[in-house]
């Protein structure tokens, strides 16, 4: 038997070099997130959740996917290729936003006010122009293994971002996303240099054959793999925009702050995990090793993500106002509410890329399909009955529902036993209690200041005994060919 590291070094370390700037730059939000929550309402977070939703929901598809794709192919010159087709489409769909501008100009008004309907959609226009450049340059470091350029660049979009925000507070919510703005240029800029520049990765013209042959050979993914990721990424981002339209800009803002909290683990290591897996599933599909790389992954994951989940599950209103202010503990109630959705997404999406890995892109659109259905149809139930929190309720179980089933999926293709889905969420579970166990303690048997700042610092130890443990578990995580 022949062992071997696919990547010629560990999946920890790769996912760790990764997740160092996403965590570092995750805590630059965190830690201002207290002091951005008593500067601006509801309804500015409200507008930049708005915003947020509308770019989030065509960035999946800026450059029809081919960005993807430049990671796959052996050959330099066919990555290069993919690279330039990218970038042209990336450019034409940034054109097209800025014609449409005059069409839908008075929906914008309605949307941000006469203050802001007018500038929203030129503050897109650059959005857009600046994410799909920033997608691509991504995957082409990625490419080229220049993990700490992208962590770089994580760490310098969050700094600026924040930094404006916080600094120009007094001129209104625009700021929020002004400040969005600032920090994806200076991310974008950093990125292209530190790989082009520094590290000499030059990207060197094509010829329109060359362009129409690899976009005829990776024509799947603009195909089916564009749709998939739309109607993805418009489950997620289309509530939003629903939620503002329905509920008002302030319910909004509620709902965007319990988001952006509760989606933070993937944020932080759920995306460099996803990166790299996606880097090295080829090969497993090649070696006929599939089920190995995703039991793994999934042990990580859900042992990631279930302890802390736990915790905002029995203390999220608590936590929210006394971090955020007492004008937030709603957002708490609503974190609540989304903690079954968020355990089932992180521990299965960045696994759903087995499916353009092997092949079955139709799969995966069928799949992604059926999960946007199901939340549009939990929306509609709880907008007719007109109550906020219960459309969110129906939204969070409709959408674990249906990643359940495209984790059966996963299951059945990789070969993947109900042992290897158990145990890790079993094992995950009972550490989680016990992690829980000194805060519920306090807050249902006796409570005093004094005893919650202790079982706190043991809530936390703990935690940190834990993430360490699986640290020293997952970094020796090699892949052992078959005989």
């Amino acid at each position: 038997m022949k062992s071997y590291n696919s990547v010629n070094r560990s999946f920890t370390k790769d996912t760790g070099v990764l997740a160092f700037g996403t965590i570092v730059s995750q805590l630059v939000i965190i830690l201002s997130s207290p002091v951005l929550t008593r500067f601006y309402s509801p309804a500015d977070f409200g507008m930049l959740a708005v915003y947020s939703a509308i770019l989030g929901a065509v960035s999946p598809v800026i450059s029809l996917r081919y960005d993807i794709a430049i990671v796959l192919p052996r050959s330099k010159q066919k990555a290069n290729d993919l690279v330039i087709l990218s970038l042209l489409i990336v450019t034409v769909f940034s054109l097209l936003s800025l014609v449409l501008i005059p069409v839908f100009d008075d929906e914008f008004v309605k949307a941000f006010g006469q203050d802001y309907g007018h500038i929203i959609p030129w503050l897109l226009f650059i959005s857009i122009l600046l994410v799909g450049t920033h997608q691509i340059a991504i995957f082409w470091a990625i490419r080229h293994k220049s993990y700490q350029a992208i962590s770089g660049s994580k760490l310098s979009q969050s700094v600026f971002m924040v930094t404006v925000q916080l600094v120009c507070h007094r001129f209104g919510s625009i700021v929020l996303i002004l400040g969005q703005i600032i920090g994806q240029i200076i991310s974008t800029a950093y990125l292209l240099f530190m790989v082009c520049v520094r590290e000499r990765r030059s990207i060197k013209a094509s010829t329109c054959e060359r362009l129409q042959s690899v976009a005829s050979e990776y024509q799947k993914f603009p195909i089916y793999t564009t749709w998939s990721a739309l109607v993805n990424s418009a489950g997620v981002q289309l509530p939003i925009m629903i939620f503002a339209i329905i509920f008002g800009i302030k319910v909004t803002g509620y709902y965007a702050l319990a988001q952006r909290i509760l989606t933070l683990p993937m944020a932080i290591v759920g995306d460099a995990i996803q990166s790299i897996f996606f880097t090295n599933i080829s090969e497993e599909v090649r070696r006929d090793r599939v089920s190995h790389i995703i039991s793994a992954l999934f042990s990580l994951l859900i042992q990631l993500v279930l302890p802390p989940m736990l915790l905002v599950l029995l203390f999220a209103p608590e936590a929210f106002a006394y971090v955020f202010g007492d004008t937030w503990g709603y957002s708490g109630e609503l974190a609540q509410l989304m903690v079954i959705w968020i355990i089932t997404q992180f521990s299965t999406g960045p696994l759903t890329l087995v499916f353009a890995a092997m092949g079955y892109n139709k799969l995966d659109l069928f799949l992604q399909v059926t999960l946007f259905a199901t939340r549009v149809f939990a929306i509609m139930v709880g907008i007719v009955l007109d109550d906020f929190y219960l459309t969110v309720a129906m939204f969070s179980i409709g959408s674990s529902v249906c990643y359940l089933m495209i984790f059966a999926m996963i299951c059945k293709l990789s070969s993947l036993t109900i042992l290897d889905v158990i145990r890790p969420f079993i094992k995950s579970l009972l550490y989680g209690v016990v992690i829980v166990s000194p805060l519920i303690y306090v807050k249902y048997v006796h409570y005093s200041m004094a005893i919650l700042v202790i079982t706190s610092v043991v809530s936390v130890a703990l935690l940190s005994i834990w993430y360490i443990y699986l640290w020293n578990r997952y970094s020796s995580f090699k892949l052992e060919a078959g005989s």
